[in-house]
């Protein structure tokens, strides 16, 4: 955030006796004028403690910067008057009991030894929730303030040099963001529109609109309202000059046209829009001609407001400033006024509406109903620059650095984080415990993300064996390759419950998505019952639980899933990532089955931090039982040809969800035999698709790239049959040190080298362990949790 020493806000209140007092504000460089007073309570006073609603309605009715120091009470409070439901509150009671508007002025430094310190800055909008567009002229550079905190916010510039420019604030109640659109055209290059949305990604960038804006050349900055910016757009040349306002919507990011009055046309007009009393004016003044002698009726000002249905574009005389006929005042005199720009109207304590100016010698209020002789507000005259005076709303919105910019500020924080990025998962966790100012940087989701794609470049994944009973948690435990070729003796109690083949249970965990592996543990239940003459009946029931976890940090969440309406249905649930948002999506397909051709498809996702699942639309096609596979933003599942229509031909189909767009497509698979295909994995990142060639006990690998399908590599394992089967055998992995493939058929791990088409098992299941299985995890270096 930019410092706020060259903004100096004078502020402007007024009392029923029209009585002006001058209030310095956001001036570092003065010091507090009042002391805190002190009152003398004895010791024995009873003191009544005010409950914490009250305490709540006096503070929301204060100014911003008070509240801002009673933030330091405590946490609780800190906490209370931050909160998003107390900053609407103060917004509203704050300014909504003063009848007549506070302002402020920017004044300028200027300092001859050194010409690019000085500063002319320009207030361009009315506040938008207490933000307001400020102007830098020397650098032109743009910035978003909240005056009443002193909060600043730089823009970021836009490609190329821009030859007229219009900038507009917004606020968008719906997704509660804040806008900042403009329209701008460039040397030989039509107008276009541009908007950039000020939310907590420190990577806010300026966004094209795709409508295009009508040509023309903007006049003046835009004014937000009824959800719209509007700004003012002449087009035309010569004597042909038109006027024409173009809209903006906030919400949609669409643009429309407002025409202007037809008696506002023309040449010898100034034109500018203005929000007053909560509706779009228009002010129309002819530009001085420096004649006192000029007819006073030529001098007045013209305010035309838009009517209710704006729709219609019907505008209406809201008033007609005119020229005092008789006056000693020459600061008075509209003729010899360089500038005017409507500021606001309001209601005085005598109950007449007034309408403010400011001017380029003093801010004047007019009486709207009675023609009298206009005010000056603001104390002894000055010389105001063009657009330095604004409107001040309390308002405690805040527009200052998010927190990663926050606690990567500090140079040593910024360092370390680039140290420990790169150390493993278990050794940064552990380093948490340092102190408050570590465990800041590495809870922090910049921090997080970073560690996940530096800790693990050019790095094998480690093993891990992983079990899950159910009802229970998962259990880990690690391999390492080097060790010998055998059954370790620890492992004989944790492979007491592992999968048996003959018991129907299986385990099945996913490759790692950003760190996360979805872990899907099968059994079969027994299910007891009794038939109509009283026989007990047992049957056998399929169940399956399902862990979301990070195997290295050995942490798991288990999910839950409405079964009330399951009956005779079968589900699918795969992992993917959300590029757009940084997020991890499940995705939940349900099949209710009613026979071959008769179903009903069902599709949910949930986020990774939520609990609930939100219905999208259903797939085109039924979905086999396999685990999908995540690769390029999509998930791959494989297609039930046995459900539905059958495909006349003889390629299988694979089903595409593209996890940003939550969109379902058909795709065709390779020319391989549907009968060999055994499993869809990923490895490098590319959808591969695994082909048993049982006669030569040989594995094709087909990967998809670019669109289409090619035989990536073939992995032949030769006379092993015993030990590695082409239709029981899958690839895990491909280590990115030596090429080496990973291999696994739940009773042995090893290495398959497709250079030397040499075999290397380092473990395996030895025949004392006949009918047990294990289940093989890839584990990234990741400090992403599977929260609960």
């Amino acid at each position: 955030m930019a410092g706020t020493s060259w903004l100096r806000c004078l502020v402007l209140d007024y009392g029923d006796d029209d009585e002006q007092r001058a209030i310095p504000q956001l001036t570092p460089k003065t010091t507090r004028t009042a002391k805190r007073a002190r009152s003398n309570i004895s010791h024995d006073a009873a003191t009544t403690t005010l409950p914490d609603d009250t305490l709540v309605e006096i503070f929301s009715r204060l100014p911003s910067k008070s509240v801002g120091r009673f933030r330091c009470l405590s946490r609780c409070w800190a906490a209370t008057l931050t909160s998003a439901p107390f900053v609407d509150l103060h917004l509203h009671r704050a300014n909504h009991h003063r009848l007549v508007p506070k302002l402020f002025s920017t004044t300028v430094d200027h300092l001859d030894d050194d010409p690019d310190k000085k500063w002319h800055v320009k207030v361009l909008t009315k506040p938008c929730r207490g933000l307001v567009l400020l102007r830098r002229e020397a650098h032109s550079g743009y910035y978003v303030c909240n005056p009443s905190t002193g909060q600043l916010m730089r823009l970021p510039k836009g490609g190329g040099r821009c030859l007229c420019v219009s900038y507009g604030l917004g606020y968008s109640p719906a997704t509660m963001e804040y806008k900042v659109a403009r329209l701008c055209a460039s040397y030989n290059s039509p107008l276009r529109c541009e908007v950039l949305t000020l939310d907590a990604s420190a990577h806010t960038r300026w966004r094209a609109v795709t409508q295009k804006p009508p040509s023309g050349a903007v006049r003046s900055p835009a004014m937000f309202c009824d959800g719209y910016l509007h700004f003012l757009v002449r087009q035309g040349g010569g004597n042909g000059l038109v006027d024409s306002i173009t809209t903006f919507d906030i919400v949609d990011e669409t643009l429309g046209s407002l025409t202007v009055p037809p008696a506002a046309q023309g040449n010898v007009f100034s034109l500018t829009l203005a929000v007053l009393d909560g509706f779009l004016c228009l002010c129309v003044r002819r530009p001085r001609s420096g004649d006192v002698d000029d007819d006073p009726a030529d001098c007045c000002i013209w305010i035309w407001r838009l009517a209710c249905r704006r729709e219609a574009g019907r505008w209406e005389m809201l008033y007609r400033v005119l020229q005092p006929q008789t006056t000693t005042n020459p600061e008075l005199d509209l003729r010899c006024l360089r500038w005017v720009s409507p500021l606001e109207i309001y209601r005085a304590g005598n109950g007449q509406k007034r309408i403010m100016f400011a001017t380029d010698k003093h801010v004047l209020a007019f009486d709207i109903h009675v023609g009298s002789t206009p005010m000056v507000v603001g104390g002894e005259p000055r010389v105001i620059c063009s657009g330095t005076v604004g409107l001040l709303e309390e308002s405690l919105v805040s527009i200052g650095r998010t927190s990663k910019d926050i606690i990567y500020s500090s140079p040593w924080r910024k360092a370390w984080s680039d140290v420990l990025k790169w150390m493993p998962t278990r050794s940064v966790v552990t380093l948490m415990c340092v102190c408050k100012g570590w465990r800041a940087v590495i809870s922090n989701d910049r921090f997080t993300q970073t560690h996940a794609l530096h800790a693990n470049l050019g790095k094998s994944h480690k093993i891990k064996l992983v079990h899950g009973y159910p009802l229970s948690a998962l259990s880990y435990y690690p391999l390492k390759p080097s060790e010998k070729v055998q059954v370790q003796h620890e492992m004989m109690s944790f492979l007491m419950n592992t999968d048996m083949e003959n018991w129907g249970s299986r385990m099945v965990c996913s490759k790692p998505c950003h760190g996360l592996v979805l872990v899907t543990y099968t059994c079969m239940e027994m299910e007891m019952g009794m038939d109509m003459r009283m026989d007990v009946e047992i049957e056998m029931k399929r169940s399956c639980i399902h862990y979301l976890c990070n195997p290295s940090m050995e942490c798991s969440k288990r999910l839950f899933f409405d079964e009330r309406n399951a009956g005779d249905s079968t589900a699918t649930i795969g992992l993917g990532y959300d590029l757009r948002t940084n997020k991890h999506v499940l995705v939940r397909i349900v099949c209710h089955k009613k026979g071959s051709k008769d179903y009903k498809l069902e599709c949910h996702v949930q986020l990774k931090d939520t609990t609930l699942w939100i219905p999208i639309s259903p797939p085109p096609k039924p979905v086999a039982d396999m685990q999908p596979v995540y690769a390029h933003g999509k998930l791959y599942w494989k297609v039930d040809a046995t459900l539905g229509t059958k495909s006349s031909s003889a390629r299988f189909e694979l089903l595409a969800f593209d996890v940003s767009t939550r969109e379902f497509d058909v795709l065709r698979g390779p020319r391989c035999n549907r009968d060999g295909i055994t499993s869809i994995i990923e490895l490098q990142g590319n959808l591969c698709i695994l082909c048993s060639d049982r006669t030569a006990n040989a594995i094709d690998v087909w990967t998809l790239e670019g669109g289409f399908w090619s035989i990536g590599c073939r992995v032949e394992l030769g006379e092993s049959k015993q030990m590695y089967s082409s239709n029981k055998t899958t690839l895990l992995d491909v280590d990115p040190k030596d090429g080496r493939i990973l291999l696994s058929t739940g009773r042995v791990l090893g290495y398959y080298d497709p250079s030397t088409k040499a075999l290397q098992t380092f473990y395996y299941l030895g025949e004392r362990l006949h009918g047990m299985k294990f289940t093989p995890v890839l584990c990234q270096e990741s400090l992403i949790r599977p929260r609960t």
